[in-house]
């Protein structure tokens, strides 16, 4: 009987991770991934959110592309507290939210990611915070994967100066330079 169950719930549980809807209605809100983490981790994740709302936290020209934002998008965020990439990358994601209203975030767990994200974007592993930018219609129109795109094509001083959070805005460039792309094509 134990395994019969145990059958069952596994079966209930593919199924529910295998569309972006159901996955955006699994997940939480911002406030709500915070409340995941201790102590330390909300604490760090408060320090990188700080600096998120600093007066000239992004350019005034990346200010004015996010003003120019066209349609609605989600970011169906993988994420966990205990990742220092997550605890980085995710309230910058927020602070794009806050700018542009047309921008959603559902965060699940990476776990809740897994079997979709590895179906739709022929990932081997779900790397963190990996977000899928979706579409009005919830059609995946690229990826944030990890650290922004300068700090993979960058030097140790860059890598450096992400871990400091120093880096955060090329987090937002990033996910809007896809919106972008996906609005010219």
């Amino acid at each position: 009987m134990v395994q019969h169950v145990d059958t069952l719930l596994f079966y209930l549980w593919e199924q529910q991770v295998t569309d972006f809807n159901t996955l955006i209605e699994l997940g939480v809100d911002y406030p709500q991934f915070i409340r995941q983490g201790n102590d330390e981790q909300i604490q760090h994740l408060l320090r990188e959110q700080a600096k998120t709302e600093r007066v000239g936290f992004l350019s005034d020209e990346l200010k004015g592309e996010i003003e120019r934002l066209d349609g609605s998008y989600t970011l169906l965020v993988a994420a966990e507290m205990w990742c220092p990439d997550c605890l980085r990358n995710v309230p910058a994601f927020q602070a794009l939210c806050r700018l542009a209203p047309d921008v959603k975030m559902s965060i699940i767990t990476r776990d809740q990611a897994t079997v979709l994200f590895q179906q739709q974007f022929g990932v081997e592993r779900v790397k963190i915070p990996f977000a899928a930018i979706l579409d009005a219609e919830l059609n995946p129109v690229g990826t944030f994967i990890e650290r922004p795109q300068s700090v993979l094509n960058g030097d140790e001083d860059t890598l450096s100066s992400y871990k400091q959070g120093e880096r955060l805005a090329d987090t937002v460039e990033d996910i809007v330079a896809v919106i972008q792309q996906h609005r010219q094509s």
